[in-house]
């Protein structure tokens, strides 16, 4: 009796053994669960100290990462224990640790987009090229119903280290250019050269605020004023006032606008000193109108008086 219990274990044992070990040819596989929804289905936790789930190929042997691969796609992520970073590869040449990193996130919460080394919360590196005009891109965000509305952001080597902002409202390219070696900005340009703000277009704002040289120097002492004869000489010679540009200037080289507007300021002043000048001649006139006036109220009476006399003269001479 002992002994055909003793068997009755044993085969018991060895079901078991065998139960653990292979799986059925078809259906589902359930861990921890009598109805496993998938092929493979795992009702708990699982634990991997190293390997490779892997989809399709030949086997990955490494044995140092933990990581996922899908052979048809040539797609390869890979997680790494002890704060080393995720990265994603287009394949898995030299394990990933090449030019075909595409993504990597670090243990420190950086992630970087076509470097392994970000140095910065969101790293991009690289850059695509956008349709007509060929703009350099890195990052984009399109209108979701009409994607030729895009504002793309990228850097150009070629525009000298250019950070360049493209809109696309559906009737061109416009540009934003950021020099951030120079400090220089294009709006409407890529080449704002040495200029720290080239515009390429209007420009609307409630106040600007020039720093310049400024021309209260008309009024000094030593001022030489020019005469209004010298003024009109000007004029006639040249059409333009003095130390002001004339229209073809302008044209071809337009004008800094704190200095246009110290030599108007200059203008004013001077025109403001011939003002004042005939305001002084205009008063001696009055004084001089003045008197004359009274002399002549004088002489008016002195002609009365005289008239007078030489009618007496007559009456004494016809008695």
């Amino acid at each position: 009796m002992r002994t055909r219990i003793l068997i009755i274990i044993l085969i018991g044992i060895s079901l078991s053994i065998n139960a653990q070990n292979t799986f059925p040819s078809s259906g589902n596989v359930g861990i921890g669960t009598t109805n496993p929804m998938t092929e493979f289905h795992i009702e708990g936790r699982m634990m991997l100290n190293q390997g490779v789930i892997q989809r399709g190929g030949t086997p990955i042997t490494n044995t140092t990462d933990l990581g996922l691969y899908s052979h048809l796609s040539g797609h390869w992520i890979r997680i790494v224990s002890n704060n080393a970073p995720i990265r994603f590869f287009t394949d898995i040449a030299n394990n990933g640790s090449g030019s075909n990193t595409r993504m990597t996130i670090e243990s420190n919460g950086n992630v970087g987009i076509g470097t392994t080394t970000p140095s910065t919360p969101l790293f991009i590196s690289g850059a695509n090229q956008v349709e007509s005009p060929s703009i350099p891109k890195v990052l984009a965000v399109a209108d979701p119903s009409d994607i030729t509305k895009t504002i793309s952001l990228g850097y150009d080597k070629n525009l000298d280290a250019g950070v360049v902002v493209s809109v696309d409202s559906g009737t061109g390219w416009k540009n934003t250019l950021i020099q951030p070696y120079h400090g220089n900005v294009g709006i409407g340009t890529t080449n704002p050269g040495s200029w720290k703000l080239a515009v390429n277009g209007e420009i609307r704002a409630k106040e600007i605020k020039v720093e310049t040289g400024w021309s209260d120097f008309v009024f000094y002492n030593n001022y030489k004023l020019p005469t209004l004869q010298e003024v009109e000489n000007q004029i006639k010679e040249k059409g333009h006032l003095k130390d002001i540009p004339s229209a073809k200037e302008v044209k071809e080289n337009g004008i800094f606008l704190g200095e246009m507007n110290s030599k108007l300021l200059q203008k004013i002043e001077e025109l403001t000193l011939y003002t004042i000048q005939q305001e002084k001649q205009i008063k001696e006139l009055n004084k001089l109108k003045s008197k004359v006036e009274k002399e002549n109220e004088s002489l008016k009476i002195l002609t009365t008086k005289f008239l007078e006399l030489q009618k007496r003269l007559e009456k004494l001479e016809n008695k």
